[in-house]
C-alpha cells in the first residue's frame, strides 16, 4: 500500500507549478457531486425516514469486507495521481471502512455495558465512552470497538443481525494487527481503577510461582487458558503404545501438568473469587465452574483412554472419583446461585452444565435405584430446558433433548424427560449434538437438516 505521503504527493514536478486556472478547475471537480442513481435516491429517502433501519440494511446487504488500498477504477473527473479525500482520511487513521453512525455506536456500547460487561471487565465504562468522542487517532482500537458493538447487537433483538458483520470486521482488524507477544496478566483492580501501571507476571509462569497473587480478572484469564489446554488435550488421538506408557509418555506427562495447574489455580484463587463467600459475584461463579469443567474434560478423556488400553483399575477409580467430585461441585454452585437462569445465557455455562450431566450419565448402573444420580440429572435437565425456553438458543435446546434421550435409554425416565421431549425443533438447519467417535471422548456439534432427517436421536 502506498504511504500517505505518496498518496498526497503533488502530481506536478517541483519545476512544473500548476496554473491558477488549473487549480480552480481541480477544486471545482473535487467539490462536484456525482449524480445519484434511482437506487441511491430511494436509499437516501429511506435513510432519512428510518436511520437505524438503514444502518441495519447497509451492514446486512452492503459490503462488510475491509476496503483495500488498490483502486480498480478512477473516479470521473479525478486526477489519476489524486486519491479520493475520504479514502485518504480513512488510511491516515488506520481505518478500513466508514464507521457506523455515532448514535448506533453509542446505543450498542451502552447495551454491552448494561448486559455483558460483567463477563469481561477489562475497561472502565466512563473512560471508554468518553474515548469514543476523541479524535479518530486517539479512540480505542477498531477491533475493540467492533467487538463491543457485536456483543451489544447480539443481545438486542432489533440489531441482532448486525452481530455477525461486526464480528467479521473485528476479526479483520485483529488479524491485521496480530503479532507475537509475551502476554502478561491483567493488573490488580486497584491499579486498574487508579489508572496506574503495574508490572504483572507472565501468563505462562504465574502458577509456578508459590505465593504469587493475581487479580480477579487475571483469575478468569488463567481459568480460560487452562480450559483451552484441557480441551486440546482431550481432543488428541494417541496410539495404544503411548497410551499404555503411563509414566514416561509425553501425553500423560502433559495430562499431569494440566491437572496440577488446575488444582493449583483452584487453591490459590484470590478471596473475591472463592466460594461460597462470593456466590453473588458472577465472575467468581464463572471461574470456579470453568475450572471444574476443565477437570471433567481432562479426566473424561483419560478415562476413555484407560478403558481402551486396559491400564490398572486403580487409575479408573481415581478418574471416576475426580469426575464425580467436579460434577457435584458444578451442581452445588448452580444450586447456590441466586440468578442461575440469567447466568445460563452464557453458552459456556450451559456447556458446563451438560458436561456435568455426562458424568452422572456415565456412572456405572447399580442393582438398586440411585436416587441421587436421578436427582442430579433431573436438576441439570430442568436448567437446560429453562435456559432453552428463555434464551431461545438452539444449541442449548439440542443439549436438553439429547440428555433426555440418553436418560430414557438408560431407564432414567422422569417428568423432566417428558418436558424435554416437548421442546420444539424448527424445521430448518440447526446445530444438533452428535456423539464422538471411539478415538475421542468429546462430543461434536453438527448441522442436521430436519427436512431430510425428521427426528434427531442419540446416535446422530
Amino acid at each position: 500500500m502506498r504511504g500517505r505521503n505518496e498518496l498526497l504527493r503533488d502530481p506536478f514536478s517541483a519545476n512544473e507549478k500548476p496554473s491558477t486556472a488549473y487549480q480552480l478547475e481541480q477544486l471545482a471537480r473535487a467539490v462536484e457531486k456525482a449524480p445519484l442513481t434511482e437506487e441511491s435516491h430511494e436509499q437516501q429517502a429511506f435513510q432519512q425516514e428510518q436511520p437505524f433501519q438503514s444502518v441495519h440494511d447497509e451492514f446486512m446487504f452492503g459490503t462488510t469486507e475491509p476496503y483495500t488500498s488498490q483502486s480498480s477504477s478512477e473516479t470521473p473527473g479525478q486526477h489519476p495521481s489524486q486519491p479520493d479525500d475520504s479514502f485518504t482520511d480513512l488510511v491516515s487513521v488506520g481505518l478500513f471502512e466508514q464507521q457506523p453512525p455515532p448514535e448506533l455506536i453509542v446505543f450498542l456500547t451502552n447495551v454491552y455495558f448494561d448486559k455483558w460487561y460483567f463477563a469481561a471487565p477489562m475497561f472502565q465504562r466512563a473512560r471508554y465512552s468518553m474515548s469514543l468522542h476523541l479524535p479518530p487517532h486517539m479512540r480505542p482500537p477498531m477491533c475493540l470497538q467492533y467487538i463491543i458493538m457485536a456483543l451489544g447487537a447480539d443481545i438486542t433483538k432489533t440489531h441482532r443481525k448486525l452481530a455477525n458483520p461486526f464480528y467479521q470486521r473485528a476479526r479483520a482488524y485483529m488479524q491485521a494487527d496480530e503479532m507475537r507477544i509475551h502476554t502478561r496478566l491483567p493488573a490488580s483492580d486497584k491499579a486498574f481503577e487508579a489508572g496506574l501501571e503495574e508490572l504483572t507476571s507472565p501468563l505462562t509462569s504465574i502458577l509456578n510461582q508459590e505465593g504469587q497473587s493475581f487479580s480477579s480478572f487475571a483469575g478468569r484469564v488463567l481459568a480460560s487458558s487452562l480450559f483451552y489446554q484441557a480441551f486440546q488435550q482431550s481432543s488428541q488421538n494417541i496410539p495404544d503404545e503411548e497410551a499404555q506408557d503411563v509414566r514416561t509418555s509425553l501425553h500423560w506427562k502433559r495430562h499431569r501438568e494440566i491437572d496440577n495447574d488446575l488444582a493449583s489455580l483452584l487453591n490459590c484463587l484470590p478471596g473475591d473469587l472463592k466460594l461460597p463467600n462470593s456466590i453473588r459475584c458472577q465472575n467468581a461463579t464463572f471461574v470456579n465452574i470453568i475450572i471444574h469443567t476443565s477437570i471433567i474434560l481432562l479426566h473424561r478423556a483419560a478415562l476413555s483412554t484407560i478403558e481402551r488400553v486396559g491400564t490398572p483399575q486403580h487409575m479408573i477409580r481415581q478418574c471416576r472419583a475426580r469426575l464425580v467430585a467436579a460434577a457435584e461441585e458444578i451442581l452445588n454452585i448452580l444450586r447456590m446461585m441466586p440468578d442461575v437462569n440469567d447466568m445460563l445465557k452464557n453458552p459456556m455455562l450451559t456447556f458446563s452444565t451438560y458436561m456435568a450431566s455426562l458424568v452422572f450419565l456415565d456412572q456405572p448402573t447399580l442393582t438398586e435405584p440411585d436416587y441421587q444420580r436421578q436427582e442430579n440429572l433431573d436438576f441439570t435437565l430442568r436448567l437446560m430446558i429453562l435456559a432453552a425456553k428463555t434464551w431461545g438458543n438452539p444449541v442449548t435446546r439440542s443439549m436438553a433433548i439429547q440428555l433426555a434421550v440418553d436418560m430414557r435409554q438408560r431407564g432414567l425416565d422422569s417428568a423432566a424427560v417428558e418436558k424435554a421431549t416437548e421442546l420444539p425443533l424448527e424445521r430448518s438447519t440447526v446445530p444438533i449434538l452428535a456423539k464422538g467417535d471411539n478415538d475421542s471422548s468429546n462430543f461434536l456439534f453438527q448441522l442436521n437438516n430436519f427436512e431430510n432427517s425428521p427426528e434427531p436421536t442419540a446416535d446422530t
